[in-house]
């Protein structure tokens, strides 16, 4: 798996997912880089781009939930929003997952930058 977490524009943090994640060693780094932005302990909003991301197996969907419930004390405290742009098939998948697990700030599903950039700036 390829990512990238763009700081350019902070605080609007933009990270890039993109290829088959498929190594243990990468998905880590990938935990540990997530991790490094409550460093800053600093209100952020953020903006997942996943329309290129390839096969997930189920093993790091899993791990990826049981992260998510793990920082979700941060998550309260630091995050202000975040939108997720991905494909119409995602998207229905990214809507469902959010009907069982509220996300603790607003979110929003979107097929474009401009969707997500208009939602995160309104907040």
């Amino acid at each position: 798996m390829k990512y990238n977490f763009n700081y350019e524009h902070w605080p609007l943090l933009v990270l890039q997912m993109s290829e088959d994640m498929d190594d243990k060693k990468e998905f880590e780094q990938f935990i540990g880089n997530f991790l490094k932005i409550f460093e800053k302990n600093e209100k952020f909003k953020l903006l997942i781009d996943i329309q290129n991301l390839g096969s997930v197996p189920i093993k790091y969907l899993l791990q990826m939930g049981a992260f998510l419930i793990k920082i979700k004390p941060l998550n309260k405290q630091y995050l202000i929003g975040s939108s997720y742009i991905c494909s119409k098939k995602s998207k229905r998948l990214l809507d469902f997952v959010f009907t069982l697990h509220k996300p603790v700030a607003p979110h929003k599903t979107a097929e474009s930058y401009e969707e997500s950039l208009k939602f995160l700036v309104s907040l």
